[in-house]
């Protein structure tokens, strides 16, 4: 008994003590206050791709797209919802991969500082497009491919290769055409033709619209481009390829960039064994640039990828096909990056980069004030922006000498151009000047969306044609513009 008084004496004394330093001394747990909504964004949103401000974009893109995607992705979502529109085991790879989370990311009273923030902070309206060079047409030669059986354009890949034009549809035809003999044939193919290179043809796989599923493929015709063989399959909607080898056996390996939906990634498979191998993940891998960036006599390259993560990044090879990659260029996921290359703009030795951002699908379709053409100098072992020009909906570049000065110059186009630009920005000439300077013009042109856009130089002439394909959606309201499937532009200078 004795001696359970003096436990208890003990006990007592104790919890005195614990309470007195509890109360004494200010401990962080006691006095943090809650994060405000800002404090949450920076740190859940800045968690998965680079930090969107508020004023990037208008209030009701926030509110009515934006955050409830995000609001998914974070787990706090309407399960049934999701699993309803994209499938119950298509919802279940995805959380296993991360793409939503099945348990909540925050408490709902965080979410809503969040929301609350990005709404309260957020323009009414689009920012206006910053005041840009003057921009006056340049006489072009242009000549218009019609298809009367297809009233609107549907063309996927349009371009000349050893004296034969390509023109492939969305519904995976692909035309060839011997510009000496002008002989014809059509070829089937399993899903839009999206990329040729020598006698390697790549289909996007499926339609075209997003989708899980990996039904794209690579295949190799012979010389004429009338028998083919299937090379590779179950790609995941690939948009890009090189034929180079990359380990070192002399053999060529495919580098692929499998765009796909809500993942994605770049992978190589061996040109002797055929066996694949992951490069990088995350979705939106677009295109290549092949370069032996530090003179080891092995090819490293450059990839840009469009979705999420968006960035432009360095995979350096150590010889046998193992790549370190280094991100050179960060976006935030709003960004539209659409296209990008390297050229040596003022002679200086060295290479800029060249980049086209104006992808206006999926979240956010709206007018981007910061959608444009950009170069990007590399300083110092910094890539530092020393230019950029407006324009909604930029998507593809070319690199030639359009004036025949020996400067490089830039071509442009923009498929989600906006209405009171078709006649001005569908296709834009960036005239070379030195130092960063471009005198800006452009081609009269139809009304047409151009997805697609090459260099050729159809009747060896050494004056280079721009090929457009045309791709809309639905019938164009003006009759006038109907049936056009590609259209090719000399520039005259």
């Amino acid at each position: 008994m004795k001696n359970s008084k003096i436990y208890i004496l003990v006990f007592t004394s104790f919890c005195i003590i614990i309470g007195f330093i509890y109360l004494k001394f200010d401990f962080p747990e006691r006095t943090q206050k809650p994060k405000t909504g800002q404090e949450l964004s920076k740190m859940y949103c800045a968690s998965c791709h680079l930090y969107p401000e508020p004023k990037v974009l208008p209030q009701h893109i926030w509110k009515n797209t934006l955050l409830p995607e995000m609001k998914n992705r974070m787990g706090l979502g309407d399960q049934k919802s999701i699993v309803s529109k994209i499938g119950y085991d298509e919802y279940i790879n995805l959380a296993e991969k991360g793409v939503y989370a099945i348990s909540p990311m925050l408490s709902n009273e965080e979410w809503l500082l969040i929301e609350k923030f990005y709404i309260d902070n957020s323009p009414s309206t689009p920012s206006p497009q910053k005041t840009k060079a003057e921009n006056h047409l340049q006489t072009s030669s242009v000549e218009l491919l019609k298809n009367l059986d297809q009233k609107q354009g549907l063309t996927t890949y349009f371009g000349v290769h050893d004296h034969q034009l390509m023109t492939a549809t969305v519904l995976g035809q692909l035309k060839v055409t011997d510009l000496a003999t002008k002989k014809k044939h059509n070829i089937q193919l399993p899903s839009p033709v999206v990329q040729i290179k020598t006698n390697s043809v790549l289909c996007i796989g499926g339609n075209m619209n997003p989708t899980q599923k990996k039904l794209g493929s690579l295949h190799e015709f012979d010389a004429d481009f009338k028998n083919q063989q299937l090379i590779i399959d179950k790609l995941h909607r690939p948009v890009d390829f090189e034929h180079v080898d990359l380990n070192n056996d002399s053999i060529k390996d495919y580098l692929i960039a499998e765009f796909g939906n809500y993942t994605g990634q770049i992978t190589l498979v061996d040109g002797k064994s055929k066996e694949r191998k992951i490069i990088a993940t995350n979705p939106g891998a677009r295109n290549f640039v092949l370069r032996d960036v530090n003179n080891d006599g092995q090819m490293d390259f450059y990839a840009l990828t469009t979705q999420a993560k968006e960035r432009i990044s360095l995979f350096i090879n150590d010889g046998n096909a193992n790549f370190k990659e280094t991100t050179i260029l960060d976006f935030p996921p709003h960004h539209g990056s659409s296209f990008f290359l390297l050229a040596d703009l003022n002679n200086d030795g060295k290479e800029e980069l060249i980049m086209a951002n104006g992808d206006n699908a999926d979240y956010s379709i709206v007018k981007k004030s910061f959608h444009g053409i950009r170069i990007f100098e590399n300083q110092k072992k910094t890539w530092k922006e020393v230019y950029f020009f407006p324009s909604y909906g930029a998507t593809n570049l070319l690199e030639i000498d359009l004036n025949h000065d020996g400067l490089t110059d830039l071509v442009s186009s923009s498929f989600f151009v906006e209405p009171e630009f078709r006649k001005t920005e569908q296709v834009l000439y960036f005239i070379n000047e030195g130092n960063f300077k471009f005198k800006i013009a452009h081609p009269e042109l139809p009304e047409i969306r151009p997805m697609t856009m090459r260099l050729g130089n159809a009747n060896q002439d050494n004056i280079k044609e721009i090929y457009l394909g045309n791709f809309e959606f639905q019938a164009n309201p003006d009759p006038n513009y109907n049936f056009i499937e590609a259209v090719i532009i000399t520039p005259e200078f």
